[in-house]
């Protein structure tokens, strides 16, 4: 096995140790297909994390599921309203983006990047990020549906 295969077959086991952490903590189940892993809670998918390797740094591309299985008039609502100033003003510093996957899944996107030499930090960064984003989807779940409740108040009037 090449050095390169090595370093990364190590970093995906780091990841997959922070992801079963994540899970114990905050009762959520995983999949692995040594690839990328799928992150459930309730049986609805929370997160999908596919890392990449480059040269010198090495990324987790993540997906936060934030509303899924969307019906076709509440994806239209929401189409209305996730591109609002209040949604970019949470988002902004965050370096992640809100985006329809499809129509029936709303999604925030995060990369996390980091250099090869912070295997001793990777694990706890991870699991900061990991949280954050949540917390981050659960707030912007809050402010579409605010945003979607004002939107219907001013049609119906």
């Amino acid at each position: 096995m090449l050095v390169t295969e090595q370093r990364n077959r190590h970093i995906f086991h780091i990841i997959e140790s922070a992801i079963k952490d994540y899970c114990r903590l905050f009762g959520t189940t995983y999949t692995s297909n040594h690839e990328s892993m799928l992150v459930s809670f309730n049986n609805k998918d929370l997160l999908f994390l596919l890392p990449e390797f480059d040269e010198k740094v090495f990324r987790i591309i993540t997906f936060c599921f934030v509303l899924t299985d969307l019906s076709i008039s509440e994806s239209k609502k929401l189409r209305d309203v996730y591109k609002n100033d209040s949604i970019a003003e949470m988002l902004k510093g965050s370096d992640s983006t809100l985006r329809f996957m499809d129509d029936s899944n709303l999604v925030l996107d995060f990369v996390f990047t980091s250099y090869y030499t912070e295997f001793a930090i990777l694990k706890s960064r991870l699991l900061l990020e990991i949280h954050s984003i949540i917390q981050n989807a659960r707030a912007l779940i809050d402010k579409l549906e605010a945003l979607v409740a004002e939107q219907e108040s001013i049609t119906a009037n």
